[in-house]
């Protein structure tokens, strides 16, 4: 009977949950130590009141996914069997190479740095774009639906959130001159931004995966 208490219900569920959460969250204190250090930051404050700005208002999507995935660990309802429709392989594969992508790309390209270990994870690793790709490009692949997980209804509703809330519209005031924040190429978004590799892999993956995100919400999979 004591060992039976101890059993863990769907560990590889909760253990894959718990470990996309603590990257992206390793992520978002980064990113908000990031902002302080470069001066983004008008005032001087500790990295956890600007995370908690941040990721409260404009970004309010990232913690709502966040929050899906800590539901899966507490309640684990998404289905790791694989889905054989093409198309969803297709998107997953995708995102699957997005991801190996960026993370090679940086690694040559950051191989100078005395810190690499450290900057290639935080910077590449657990970066939106790399971690999201990840996360995503394995789920697509899987017959999880957001009809029958709670979970991924939430992680899903969250990345369309920050999808439309920061990139899609971050692209879309620059392409017509207006800085949103980003990259400083994005102030000459058709000369310095479009030419780029980084550009492409960004925009096309968060394409993927907002639209295959907007799918699954309101038809899921048959």
């Amino acid at each position: 009977m004591f060992q039976s208490k101890l059993k863990i219900k769907k560990p590889l569920n909760r253990a894959f949950a718990l470990f996309f959460a603590l990257i992206i969250l390793m992520w978002t204190v980064w990113q908000a130590r990031s902002a302080i250090e470069e001066g983004q930051v008008p005032v001087e404050a500790p990295a956890w009141a600007v995370t908690l700005f941040i990721y409260s208002t404009i970004m309010i999507g990232y913690t709502i996914l966040v929050v899906g995935l800590l539901q899966e660990v507490r309640r684990p309802t998404l289905d790791f069997r694989s889905h054989h429709n093409w198309r969803w392989v297709a998107a997953g594969v995708f995102l699957l190479g997005i991801f190996a992508l960026v993370n090679i790309y940086q690694l040559i390209d950051w191989s100078w740095d005395p810190d690499l270990p450290v900057r290639w994870f935080f910077s590449s690793f657990c970066m939106e774009t790399s971690s999201f790709a990840l996360l995503f490009g394995i789920l697509f692949m899987t017959r999880s639906t957001p009809q029958k997980s709670p979970s991924y209804r939430t992680m899903l509703i969250g990345v369309v959130l920050f999808q439309i809330m920061l990139p899609m519209l971050t692209y879309a005031l620059a392409a017509f001159g207006i800085y949103y924040g980003g990259p400083v190429e994005y102030k000459n978004f058709w000369t310095e931004t479009i030419p780029t590799l980084w550009f492409w892999w960004d925009f096309l993956s968060e394409l993927v995966i907002l639209v295959g995100a907007i799918w699954l919400l309101r038809r899921g999979k048959k």
